[in-house]
Parts: structure tokens; C-alpha cells; sequence
């Protein structure tokens, strides 16, 4: 388990605050390793952030960054007895 959210390799937080992924070139590597057949659907970046609801469509998550990085900051530091941990209230916020 990370020490932070920011430093795990297995939430999307890392991939928001620095992107470094490049999806379609590891599907691209995938194919070529011969270890995924087939990939059918279309290659999707992570969701933007639309910041709030406008009249027009939107395709993204409806509320601001900030917001996103808050709320994943408030849910991690909560203890539950069915959560693996927390983040410790000795760290600053993300």
C-alpha cells in the first residue's frame, strides 16, 4: 500500500495530478507481446473535469479538480473497520 494517494500505482489521482500513461501505446504493446488478442472498443483517456453543470452536453465529471482532490483527501484519511487504511492525518493535503 502507498504512503499517499498521489504516490499509488493503482489509483487514478497519480495519473490526474502527472499524467505519464499512454493508453493506446500499451494496448499497442499488448497486441504485440501476443498477451491481448483482440481489443475491440475504442481507446479512452481518464474523464476531464467539467467544473459544474452547464445547458450544453457534457461528457465529463461534473465537478472541479479541486474538488476531486479534496474529496479523495477526505475520503482517504476517514478509518473504517472495512478499509484497508487511511491516510495518516500527520500528511498535508494532496
Amino acid at each position: 500500500m502507498a504512503d499517499t494517494p498521489e504516490s499509488s500505482d493503482h489509483t487514478s489521482i497519480k495519473e490526474r495530478i502527472a499524467p505519464s500513461f499512454d493508453l493506446a501505446e500499451a494496448v499497442k504493446e499488448q497486441v504485440a507481446l501476443e498477451s491481448l488478442l483482440k481489443f475491440d472498443v475504442p481507446v479512452k483517456p481518464l474523464a476531464t473535469f467539467e467544473g459544474n453543470v452547464t445547458p450544453g452536453e457534457q461528457s465529463g465529471i461534473l465537478f472541479s479538480f479541486e474538488d476531486y482532490l479534496q474529496l479523495v483527501d477526505y475520503t482517504g484519511r476517514c478509518v473504517r473497520e472495512d478499509k484497508r487504511g487511511a491516510i495518516s492525518v500527520a500528511l498535508p493535503p494532496i
